[in-house]
């Protein structure tokens, strides 16, 4: 059966109806509708719609910001750095004469005054010095007293006997120089020997080792053909007491030759001994003949007549000696280590028994009234000068602080890190400040000046750049800021903005140079 539709046109807003052809067979023609659709889902689509417009339209609007001008305050600006303390004089104390620290009487931290002894070296020169002239003076005082007097007979027979000993002490080691010559020319004799026996036990065992090998070839041999059927066993037999016999002859060739070189070795360390103990008999006959000749010189001296020319040379001996001996002693001080100045053992740089060279002894702070060293930017050296005013803090403990002034600024620029050298010293000594301690160094710029300021939310971090967003006819522009450390909440700028700009106090969404929207 064909269906038509009605024209939408008749119906506006009204489901199409559907006609039915009159039937055939002359039936009443019957109309039929369809069942309502359900528009509920139109509506809500239609909702959705017009709220996403809407959500669009609101999107595209500018940001709606809080504003606040900058605000007036006082501040001291301050160039912090961080410093390390010193005296106001640093030494290493050393020994000017060589040796080795024989006293060491004070400890790292240890307060010292001027002149204190600190250690002592033990200066052998010095000390054979000093013996030296106290004995030529003890002569030269003989010398004079024998020529200012006449000899008493009791001390021209002591001189005589002490000849008389010297000489027989002489011919004893004369006597003991001549056996050591020959124990030497006996040791020597003896290494000889002992070389031509190891000599001769080395080739005892090459000869013992070519008969084993030879030995252990024929058995060998013999062990073979003895499997093959070829000899007896009497001859294997043989073969074997032969092998057996070349061992035992290669064992004992063997222990001839560590005997010999255990010899040899013996025997040379006597050479050695021998010739040692001639080296000394030879020195103590060189302190023989030394006194001797002494003895025969204070002999024959004290036999002279006084001469007045003696009593002169003599008195000018003396002098010369006793000069001799003063200037031992000051060299013999040198050895003594003492305090240059009062102050503190920063460092102990040298122990017991070491031979203090350029390193010193002890490093020593003066530390009456110590000073700051501090290393500041070359590019602040603009805001430096003398007498400025600084804080110096203790870093591990930012309740001990106090202030000071600069006394120094470094003549030079640090090439390899861009640095100037400050000294402040402090107005006054604490007990809290200890050589080499790290401290914080504030340097006073500007006192109680009035800067302008802005909230810390209001700062755009870039980088290491800062910046602020300001209002320009509903336009944010970003203005380049340079800021000093935070008060509070609150960040004073140095350059950048105005006491009349219009500075966005929440600028997470803004952008620069988009539009906004000011809260009112």
């Amino acid at each position: 059966m064909a269906t038509t539709q009605t024209p939408p046109s008749q119906f506006v807003g009204a489901p199409p109806v559907l006609v039915q052809p009159a039937a055939t067979n002359g039936a009443t023609a019957a109309v039929k509708r369809r069942k309502p659709r359900h528009y509920g889902r139109w509506i809500f689509l239609a909702l959705v719609v017009l709220l996403a417009g809407g959500g669009y339209y609101a999107a595209t609007l500018p940001p709606i910001v809080h504003v606040a001008t900058p605000k007036t305050i006082r501040i001291t600006e301050s160039i912090a750095v961080t410093g390390s303390v010193k005296g106001r004089k640093e030494s290493i104390v050393g020994a000017q004469a060589a040796g080795t620290v024989e006293n060491l009487y004070v400890r790292e931290g240890d307060r010292v005054h001027k002149k204190q002894l600190i250690a002592r070296i033990r200066n052998s020169a010095a000390e054979a010095a000093v013996a030296q002239a106290r004995q030529a003076i003890d002569t030269a005082r003989s010398q004079l007293e024998q020529a200012e007097m006449r000899p008493l007979s009791s001390d021209l027979a002591a001189l005589r006997a002490k000849v008389r000993q010297a000489h027989d002490a002489l011919a004893e080691l004369a006597v003991r120089a001549k056996k050591a010559t020959v124990a030497v020319s006996q040791a020597q004799s003896n290494v000889k020997q002992a070389q031509n026996q190891l000599e001769s036990a080395i080739a005892g065992l090459t000869s013992a080792e070519a008969q084993l090998s030879l030995a252990q070839k024929k058995y060998d041999r013999a062990s073979t053909l003895y499997d093959n059927g070829a000899v007896s066993k009497e001859s294997l037999d043989e073969a074997e007491t032969a092998l057996t016999a070349a061992n035992a002859s290669a064992k004992a060739a063997r222990t001839n030759v560590a005997s010999a070189d255990t010899n040899v070795s013996s025997a040379r360390d006597a050479e050695e001994a021998a010739r040692l103990d001639t080296q000394a008999i030879d020195s103590e006959i060189e302190q023989g003949k030394s006194a001797e000749a002494a003895a025969q010189q204070q002999y024959i001296s004290l036999t002279q007549q006084p001469l007045n020319q003696n009593v002169a040379v003599f008195r000018a001996r003396l002098r010369d000696a006793e000069a001799a001996l003063r200037t031992a002693r000051a060299q013999a001080q040198y050895a003594a280590v003492v305090a240059p100045y009062d102050g503190i053992v920063t460092a102990v740089l040298s122990e017991l028994g070491s031979s203090p060279s350029a390193t010193g002894v002890v490093k020593i702070a003066e530390m009456e009234v110590p000073q700051i060293s501090a290393n500041l930017d070359e590019v602040d050296m603009a805001d430096l000068r003398l007498g400025q005013k600084a804080v110096v803090s203790s870093a591990a403990d930012p309740s001990n602080h106090l202030e000071g002034k600069i006394i120094r600024i470094g003549p030079e620029v640090d090439f390899s890190r861009g640095t100037v050298e400050i000294r402040i010293r402090p107005e006054h000594a604490a007990a809290w400040l200890m050589p080499g301690q790290t401290v914080a160094v504030n340097v006073i710029k500007h006192e109680n000046i009035s800067r302008l300021a802005v909230p810390l939310s209001a700062i755009r971090e870039e980088g290491n750049a800062s910046a602020v967003f300001v209002v320009r006819d509903g336009v944010a522009v970003a203005r380049p800021l340079k800021t000093g450390p935070a008060v509070g909440t609150m960040i004073p700028v140095l350059e950048g903005i105005s006491a009349t700009d219009q500075i966005i106090a929440n600028p997470e969404k803004v952008q620069a140079n988009g539009r906004v929207r000011i809260a009112r």
